[in-house]
């Protein structure tokens, strides 16, 4: 994950390919139960829609619905146009939040998302910005508990739940890890990549 908005105090993701975060929508748009992805999914208009983008080569949805194993708790991610069509769903009110914050993204008058979410992140874990750092210099992980005075498994749980929170991307670990750490992030990208959505 790369890019984030935010809606309602909550950060939406972003995957490598720019689709949104369907189960963050459902966190902003006030996390009933009613208003649950899988619902909207299983609706026929839903279904008319994600027949009609699959018809034009969209890649549409990647993600996991129903629930992810425990490994793969990312999350479903879909193109911008399911989610105007998910915040319709849910009310005339969301779907208004939805449009402006994403016309202000566009017309750049948006405060950056992204700065947001680290300072959040980083007020309440702030051995992560330091660890983040040398992450993405490539720093082994063991270089890195060495470094900070940390252990080997603490550095390795806060990279993954730097993940969780998009912090981190594993495509960028994988690109300057090596060994056991660009593995681990290699599955976390295979796990976020499997297609739950088949042609209707």
């Amino acid at each position: 994950m790369k890019n984030f908005m935010t809606i309602a105090d909550i950060t939406i993701r972003q995957d490598a390919d720019g689709r949104y975060c369907l189960n963050d929508l459902h966190q902003a748009s006030g996390g009933h139960q009613k208003h649950r992805p899988k619902y909207w999914l299983e609706n026929q208009q839903t279904k008319d829609l994600l027949t009609a983008l699959a018809g034009e080569n969209i890649q549409i949805l990647k993600g996991g619905i129903p629930p992810l194993s425990a490994t793969q708790k990312v999350g479903t991610f879909i193109v911008k146009e399911l989610v105007y069509a998910y915040a319709m769903w849910i009310s005339p009110e969301f779907h208004l939040k939805v449009i402006r914050t994403y016309d202000s993204i566009m017309l750049g008058k948006f405060i950056q998302p992204n700065i947001q979410h680290e300072n959040y992140w980083f007020t309440r874990r702030p051995h992560w910005v330091e660890i983040r750092r040398r992450v993405l210099l490539g720093e082994s992980y063991k270089s890195i508990a060495d470094a900070l005075g940390y252990a080997l498994g603490r550095v390795a749980r806060s990279v993954r739940s730097m993940f969780r929170v998009g912090l981190l991307s594993p495509s960028e670990v994988a690109e300057v890890q090596k060994g056991a750490a660009r593995r681990a992030a290699q599955q976390r990208i295979a796990g976020c990549l499997v297609c739950w959505w088949r042609s209707v």
